[in-house]
């Protein structure tokens, strides 16, 4: 979103270039402000829960800047509400993975390699689409981007309870006084 609100904002709603350019500075500014408030969040929220509620903020963005990206006021709110979602997006969904999954660097690795691989195909894939059908295409795109970023979600976060579900069972130590889940490293015993 942030490398082609400026070319959104300039080539379809026809801005001034000072204007998108504070636009973007909108943008990283909510992402600031959410970044902080998020601090607390954490202490409130589950990790799934905070990359569930991250996902219907952006898409409300979206929505509200897709249906009614005539009214200036509108871009500029819906922008801070999209900055607010992608705020704590990607945190939280590796706190998240990190419940689910020991962290080793192969994981941390197929992570990084996603990130980076999205952040430069997108760009790339919504700039050209921009090109060939319309600037309109801008938010098209990154409203399916969140719409399947959302159902990804929900389908991991159900495949992994039903992994879990499986093979979560105990296995009791012969002498009774120790129970290990195989979810469960060495060091995260505990006594009966």
């Amino acid at each position: 979103f942030t490398h082609l609100v400026m070319s959104y904002a300039v080539d379809v709603l026809y801005w001034e270039k000072d204007d998108g350019l504070f636009l973007r500075g909108v943008y990283s500014g909510a992402l600031l402000v959410g970044r902080v408030i998020n601090i607390f969040v954490t202490f409130l929220l589950t990790p799934s829960r905070i990359v569930l509620m991250d996902c219907a903020i952006i898409f409300v963005g979206f929505l509200l800047i897709s249906t009614l990206s005539s009214y200036t006021v509108v871009t500029w709110v819906s922008t801070a509400i999209i900055a607010l979602g992608f705020s704590s997006f990607y945190t939280a969904s590796l706190m998240w993975t990190a419940e689910q999954f020991y962290f080793t660097g192969r994981i941390e690795s197929v992570i990084g390699l996603g990130s980076s691989t999205g952040s430069f195909i997108f760009p790339m894939l919504t700039g050209y689409l921009m090109d060939k059908y319309g600037g309109k295409m801008f938010v098209y795109v990154e409203v399916v981007n969140v719409f399947f970023m959302f159902l990804s979600i929900i389908f991991l976060g159900e495949f992994l309870s039903r992994k879990a579900n499986s093979k979560n069972h105990k296995i009791v130590e012969p002498n009774n006084y120790t129970a290990v889940s195989k979810r469960d490293s060495k060091e995260n015993c505990f006594e009966l």
